[in-house]
C-alpha cells in the first residue's frame, strides 16, 4: 500500500467522522437531529465517496474489491460519525441524541 493512500485516509476519514458527518446530521445550536435525507448529509456522503473513489481507484484500479473498499471506508466514516454524535451530544447540549425530527 502506498504511503499517500494511508496518509489521505488517515486525514480524510477522521475529519469526516468527527466534523462533516456530525455537522450534517445535528443542528449546531440546538443539538437536534436534522435527518439523513438532509442536503448536507447527502452531499457530505457523496463527496466522501467521490474522494475515496479517486484515491482507491487510482491505487488499485477499478475492480470489485476496490468498490468494496470504497463502500467500507465510506460506511465506516458514516457509522463513526453517528457514534460520535450520540456520544458527544449529552455533554455539548445537555440532552441525549434522539433520531427523530
Amino acid at each position: 500500500m502506498d504511503f499517500g493512500l494511508v496518509a489521505a485516509n488517515g486525514i480524510m476519514l477522521p475529519l469526516f467522522a468527527t466534523w462533516f458527518i456530525p455537522v450534517a446530521i445535528r443542528d449546531a445550536e440546538t443539538g437536534k437531529f436534522k435527518g439523513f435525507f438532509s442536503s448536507g448529509f447527502i452531499i457530505s456522503v457523496f463527496i466522501l465517496g467521490w474522494l475515496e473513489s479517486v484515491i482507491i481507484f487510482n491505487e488499485f484500479g477499478f475492480s470489485f474489491l476496490a468498490c468494496i473498499r470504497v463502500l467500507s471506508c465510506v460506511g465506516l466514516a458514516v457509522i463513526l460519525g453517528i457514534v460520535f454524535v450520540v456520544l458527544t451530544n449529552k455533554k455539548m447540549f445537555g440532552t441525549s441524541f434522539v433520531f427523530r425530527n
